[in-house]
């Protein structure tokens, strides 16, 4: 809870008892979008759900928050995702947003830097640290340059590199090669520093040496656990000029409903160590970076570090502060190794399920799914599965088009992964078995709720395949 909010929810106590009139609130209902790029089941998307139920309760109903799930389109790919959801708020085509702090260094913000800085923020129990202090009052600071409100920023998890042919542990490992991550002038300064380029593209095991991502979201590749680039974290904004115009009573709500949400996230965040290890109980490989290559990597992103420093007098007051906080909790401990180095690579059983296999996905599939506003996954899917190697053909029923894609896969007894830019992210692990017409069955491992949608079918048996 932000130490504003708690002083201004205890004067408001005081004046109450003492008979004096709080702030007034309006008569009228009041409905607030708050957009996000993510849909329903994202950590975001929760923290979106909590708010809206403390509004509600603490208005009682008469203050509505609506979320717009994928407020810019759910589109395959659309660049600089957050920052287009940032631009709505900015403009007040929307009211609220919920956009991560990383975005912001591109719109103008300077001050939220020190939470993408390089190896500074690198355990659950700092982050909370710092979001439940002043701090986050500070770095929300730079907010009203670009015309909005920070109410409070909620953590999300930690950012790690997960390679798709090695792990990428020291800075010979990124030189040359391309990442996938989403939009951020720091991360960008940081992974050029390394000697490599970033891009915000669909994961793509073709294009990109690995991404940065967290054990959240069970991505495929080998994860390098003891390197934590930074966090993620998710900021409330409303836009400045409808925050201006609610009554002041209404204001007092979203800032009490902030605070109440940043204190239910923290309580209910789920731990580093619980999420790796079910990364790695879903097949998944962990790999640790020697002491050597870890001090290379914090050397080679010390300029990106004094640039963070420099980008706002602020932020060197900041820097310190967590350094200090860091002092003070105990040391990241990093998830252990675990797995086999070749477990992205074929067993040589893959020729198990050669065949070609087809089934329908509705917009009921879809809508339970969470995805609410297109529907351009409807339609007939054929999967050809060859050795190793498959083919996807989607026919979309709206628009007649046929959509192609294509990836590999690997299976380990009753275990497959696919891996392929049209899965985000890839590495989607399944258990599998056919049934009496030699369809496949699977059960979730560690899939994306994005894409359960295709698995969540039996996929229907075509033809066979023979093997080479």
């Amino acid at each position: 809870m932000k130490a504003s909010t708690l002083a201004a929810a205890a004067v408001a106590v005081v004046l109450v008892a003492a008979g004096c009139t709080p702030a007034a609130q309006s008569a009228e209902p009041v409905t607030l979008r708050v957009g996000t790029d993510d849909r329903p089941g994202r950590p975001s998307a929760d923290q979106i759900e909590e708010f809206a139920r403390h509004v509600s309760d603490l208005s009682e109903g008469r203050i509505t928050i609506e979320p717009v799930w994928q407020a810019v389109g759910d589109e395959d790919h659309r660049p600089d995702w957050d920052q287009q959801v940032a631009r709505l708020v900015m403009s007040g085509e929307l009211e609220m947003g919920l956009i991560p702090s990383r975005s912001w260094d591109t719109e103008g913000v300077e001050t939220l830097r020190p939470l993408t800085t390089p190896f500074l923020v690198d355990s659950d129990e700092l982050l909370a640290e710092i979001l439940t202090s002043d701090l986050a009052d500070e770095m929300m600071a730079g907010l009203d340059e670009v015309g909005v409100v920070g109410l409070s920023i909620f953590p999300e998890g930690l950012r790690h590199p997960f390679g798709y042919e090695k792990a990428l542990a020291g800075p010979e490992d990124y030189a040359g090669g391309t990442l996938r991550v989403p939009t951020s002038a720091t991360s960008r300064e940081m992974f050029a520093v390394f000697g490599a380029s970033t891009n915000d593209v669909p994961p793509d095991p073709e294009e990109h040496i690995g991404i940065e991502s967290g054990f959240l979201f069970l991505p495929g590749g080998i994860a390098t656990s003891n390197v934590t680039f930074y966090p993620k974290a998710n900021v409330l904004v409303t836009n400045e000029a409808v925050f201006d115009g609610l009554a002041a009573g209404d204001r007092e709500i979203l800032e009490r409903a902030a605070a109440q949400t940043l204190e239910w996230t923290v309580a209910n965040l789920p731990r580093e160590s619980a999420l790796a290890q079910e990364f790695c109980e879903g097949g998944g490989v962990v790999r640790h970076a020697t002491d050597q290559q870890l001090a290379e990597l914090t050397r080679a992103a010390e300029p990106v570090i004094e640039g963070v420093r420099a980008a706002d007098r602020r932020n060197g007051l900041v820097l310190d502060a967590i350094t200090q906080l860091k002092a003070d909790v105990p040391t990241a401990v990093p998830a252990p190794e675990c797995g086999e180095d070749d477990a992205t690579g074929p067993t040589g059983q893959e020729s198990v399920l050669n065949g070609v296999y087809r089934f329908d996905v509705s917009r009921n599939d879809l809508i339970a799914a969470g995805t609410n506003r297109n529907f351009t996954n409807v339609g007939v899917w054929t999967y050809t599965l060859h050795d190793g190697e498959f083919e996807l053909q989607l026919a979309e029923e709206e628009s007649g088009d046929l959509w192609e894609e294509s990836g590999t896969y690997r299976v380990d007894g009753d275990r497959v992964t696919f891996y392929g830019p049209a899965l985000i992210p890839p590495g989607d692990t399944l258990t599998w078995e056919k049934d009496a017409s030699g369809g496949l069955v699977f059960e979730n491992v560690n899939v994306s709720p994005m894409e359960w949608h295709v698995f969540s079918q039996t996929w229907e048996w075509v033809a066979d395949i023979g093997t080479e």
